[in-house]
């Protein structure tokens, strides 16, 4: 496909100013940033932004959900909870993650003021609800799913924070939780 030369400044604006978000955001609290401070961080003129976003919320809120996306499209469930763990498939998954590491750590930052590890912690919950369904037994599936995600999820985090860690070491540390049977007295079968 080709872009019109319109089109291609369109996309350079869009990740200045969503560049010069997440710069700022690693600098200081949400709450402290202005669309003045972005646009002379990303060189561009007031109209550009509203061009593009409503308002600052709508610029964060199109981050979080672009980092939705990436995550959700970054993590096959199946080699998660696989009855044979896949570590080899869950090593490439955090690879992809860590492709993205510094965009996923500021999305993470406290300074966003939004609950952003909730949400993520919603995507690993749905994935592990529909897997889950058929093999819990008296448990809630729900308490299972929300117990999952939140171990997974603590555990990419951990990952992003010790990059120095070989993806395939993090891999063996999730294999090993399914593997042990982590969340055993949940599904009534075999891991």
């Amino acid at each position: 496909l080709y872009t019109t030369r319109k089109e291609e400044q369109s996309m350079t604006a869009t990740k200045r100013i969503s560049s010069a978000f997440l710069d700022l955001i690693a600098e200081k609290p949400f709450h402290n940033i202005t669309v003045r401070n972005i646009v002379e961080r990303a060189q561009v003129n007031r109209s550009t932004f509203y061009a593009h976003f409503m308002d600052i919320y709508d610029l964060r809120d199109q981050l979080i959900t672009l980092a939705c996306q990436k995550l959700n499209d970054s993590i096959p469930i199946a080699h998660f909870l696989s009855d044979q763990p896949d570590t080899e498939a869950i090593a490439l998954s955090i690879q992809k993650i860590h492709q993205d590491h510094d965009f996923f750590c500021i999305i993470l930052h406290p300074n966003m003021e939004c609950n952003v590890e909730s949400t993520f912690s919603g995507i690993i919950e749905t994935h592990v609800k529909n897997w889950a369904a058929p093999f819990v037994g008296n448990y809630s599936t729900e308490l299972f799913a929300r117990l999952y995600a939140a171990n997974c999820l603590a555990t990419i985090h951990w990952s992003l924070q010790h990059p120095e860690i070989n993806t395939h070491e993090v891999a063996k540390i999730i294999a090993g939780h399914i593997k042990r049977g982590f969340f055993h007295q949940y599904i009534d079968r075999d891991l």
